[in-house]
């Protein structure tokens, strides 16, 4: 029998890009199963998505990680990155190919009517992103004293539930930004005309990314990443905004309000090092275009590991 060596690359890699390749959430083990690629067979089993993350988490994310500081660095490789990942999303996943057009659409319509709200208020005086990510931690507590329950297992009691959390959520969002931006003079009936025409792309944004999710639960990470570095240019105000919902990382312990709220909504929360990985990707993809990134049966390919020693396997 032939011996077969691999390079110390990919023995390397191999723990981080299998962390990548699982989608990072508080899904039960046994429900991502069917999403670790084939090359692993009836070892598979042995790849537990904490085992990697841990790994992942240990050797290559900062203490001091910043997501947002650093996502803004990449800029368009950024936006390329996250560009490739849907297009091979919709590849792979052929029945999702329509929806994520349509979150595509939406997303780029919450862009710019958060623009045309924040020239009507003047945003340029405002400087209110802090004390409303504040404010809005008051919701979270609101929220999870109204709602206590999971959300069912069943689509049509599931997105019933989902539309009831987001309705809710939003109307009381709509009140702390009538407050904040009273703070700085403007007028109440200005606020919350602007938000009602706002709110709606708000609003259809998190209805056709949970339809997406449910359908496909494997590409929640890649949806909610891509929406958190798509709301980059408006973050005064998607920021703390989107970040409610799961769009971005929060920085809440496990089992805290923040996250509960995710899996209210999206059934699962995605981990801190995940958001840290797939910027990692994306950061290596733009310096190493032979080493491939694609959107697999479950998550990213063994290219990056490659790349972040410098050579590809």
């Amino acid at each position: 029998m032939k011996t077969m060596y691999l390079p110390m690359s990919f023995v390397m890699a191999a723990p981080v890009a299998l962390a990548l390749m699982v989608p990072q959430t508080t899904r039960p083990w046994s429900e991502g199963l069917n999403a670790l690629p084939s090359l692993f067979g009836e070892h598979a089993s042995l790849f537990a998505p904490s085992q990697y993350l841990v790994v992942a988490q240990q050797y290559f994310m900062p203490e001091a990680f910043d997501f947002w500081n650093e996502a803004t660095k990449l800029g368009n490789n950024l936006k390329r990155y996250t560009d490739e990942q849907l297009e091979n999303a919709s590849a792979t996943y052929t029945s999702a190919k329509e929806k994520i057009e349509e979150f595509k659409v939406a997303m780029a319509k919450v862009v710019s009517s958060t623009r045309e709200f924040g020239d009507r208020l003047g945003r340029d005086g405002l400087d209110f992103e802090e004390l409303f990510a504040t404010e809005l931690n008051a919701i979270l507590d609101e929220l999870k004293t109204e709602f206590s329950h999971p959300l069912p297992g069943d689509e049509t009691p599931r997105q019933a539930q989902r539309d009831k959390v987001i309705s809710s959520a939003l109307s009381k969002v709509e009140n702390v930004i009538v407050n904040t931006t009273g703070l700085w003079g403007v007028p109440e009936e200005t606020s919350r005309l602007h938000f009602q025409e706002f709110e709606p792309h708000v609003k259809n944004v998190l209805f056709v990314s949970g339809q997406l999710i449910d359908e496909h639960p494997v590409l929640m990470e890649i949806i909610l990443f891509t929406g958190a570095t798509l709301l980059i240019p408006e973050a005064w105000l998607l920021r703390p905004l989107l970040r409610l919902f799961g769009f971005g990382p929060s920085g809440p312990v496990k089992g805290s309000a923040a996250a509960w709220l995710q899996r209210e909504i999206w059934g699962a929360a995605v981990s801190k090092g995940s958001w840290f990985a797939r910027l990692q990707a994306a950061g290596m993809k733009s310096k190493r275009g032979l080493c491939k990134t694609v959107v697999g049966s479950a998550g990213v390919s063994l290219g990056i590991g490659a790349a972040i020693w410098g050579s590809c396997c």
